[in-house]
């Protein structure tokens, strides 16, 4: 019953995870120029580079179907290099295991904490500046080229509200976006989309309206999943009356153009199913059965075995890993995997932040420091605090 307690409290960790407001008022391993090249023009494309947040009221800019994707079934997909067991479960930091992969930024700004939550490309990072646990009062930039830090944007609580929690930023295709929850002085909620340049310029409110608790925004529309499973809306940011995608009942938005029916409590028949070609792959089963699927993207499962442990496995069942120490919770690109060291003794203690690396089985901390994986930006960070120095992992630089 522990187990299952833990497994219960993790799951709803990463589909409830990020700053909600107050009640009362919400990744390759290949090292060498070539390979790093292609993953960064990879992070920068609009089409190969997003992935869809896995909070509430996260967006992402990515191409967008022109019309409901079709139902079809491909072949499995090209199997993964060769899957390791982790390195060790007392992993050193994470900074210390890549250190090839640090951009060092400054741990304040102004009145503020510096949150970084992508890279704009090769040099610039976004940052969310905090001024408490649940309030960002701009959004910055930093040049690592110039080692300067400059506002984007203010963020003050608009007019006639008495609550106002902007939040889950991502950024891709020269634009930035982010949602925000307004509260009016008469108790009335209102969801807002917001976006601009990542130049800072260009701002606007593009939508008053909710289409669901996960977001992606493709190329002028807004792609909502409902965290309950509720199917996939849609709706063009100008407006309009959401429709759902047809066929979409019981999938949740992963990474763009992928949702899936695992997510987040788990199936005993997921499925992958690309929105925009309709292709569709199914996890091939392991020899032992499996309790729950908690996080997939078109390649890559994460899972819950029926004797309590974490396991990664290829769609395709040519590889598969399995972990007694690892607490998953996200996954990006198939590679890197975030989560928590478990702590079987102490379950109730803190447990340490940790980056695995599928291919290699290096893993690295970063107990002091937090990431952006929960989100499941494009192109996440992870960082440790040094000091007044946050030392963030990039992990296209790896």
């Amino acid at each position: 019953m522990m187990m299952e307690e833990q497994l219960r409290m993790t799951l709803e960790r990463a589909s409830t995870d990020g700053p909600p407001p107050p009640v009362d008022l919400l990744e390759r391993v290949e090292s060498g120029h070539r390979r790093r090249r292609r993953n960064r023009q990879a992070g920068w494309s609009a089409v190969a580079g997003v992935a869809a947040l896995a909070v509430a009221g996260a967006a992402v800019l990515l191409p967008r179907p022109t019309t409901d994707p079709v139902v079809s079934t491909t072949p499995t997909p090209t199997p993964s290099p060769s899957v390791h067991e982790p390195a060790a479960k007392d992993a050193p930091r994470a900074d210390v295991v890549w250190p090839q992969a640090v951009i060092e930024i400054p741990a304040k700004f102004g009145a503020g904490a510096n949150e970084p939550i992508t890279m704009l490309d090769e040099h610039r990072m976004l940052l969310a500046v905090r001024v408490s646990a649940d309030k960002v009062v701009s959004l910055a930039v930093y040049d690592a080229r110039n080692r300067t830090e400059k506002v984007l944007t203010d963020l003050p609580d608009p007019p006639g509200v008495r609550g106002y929690w902007p939040g889950a930023f991502t950024a891709g295709d020269g634009m930035i976006v982010w949602t925000a929850y307004a509260y009016g002085k008469d108790g009335s909620q209102t969801t807002e989309y917001w976006t601009m340049r990542d130049d800072g310029t260009g701002k606007r409110r593009s939508l008053q309206a909710s289409v669901g608790e996960r977001v992606i925004v493709v190329d002028g529309t807004l792609y909502g999943s409902d965290v309950n499973r509720g199917g996939i809306k849609r709706m063009p940011v100008t407006g309009g009356t959401p429709q759902k995608v047809a066929g979409s009942e019981g999938f949740e938005i992963t990474s763009w153009p992928w949702a899936v029916s695992a997510a987040p409590m788990g199936t005993d028949d997921p499925v992958a199913w690309n929105l925009v070609t309709g292709e569709r792959r199914t996890p091939k089963q392991r020899p032992q059965p499996t309790r729950w699927w908690t996080v997939a993207d078109q390649d890559v499962w994460l899972g819950l075995d029926h004797n309590g442990l974490t396991f990664a496995q290829a769609t395709d069942g040519s590889w598969q890993v399995t972990t007694s120490w690892f607490d998953a919770r996200s996954i990006n690109g198939g590679r890197f995997v975030a989560g928590n060291v478990k702590n079987w003794l102490h379950p109730n203690d803190p447990k340490p932040r940790a980056l695995w690396d599928l291919r290699t089985g290096l893993v690295g901390t970063y107990e002091d420091g937090g990431d952006s994986f929960r989100q499941q930006v494009a192109h996440p960070l992870a960082w440790v605090t040094d000091g007044d120095r946050l030392k963030v992992i990039d992990p296209a630089r790896i």
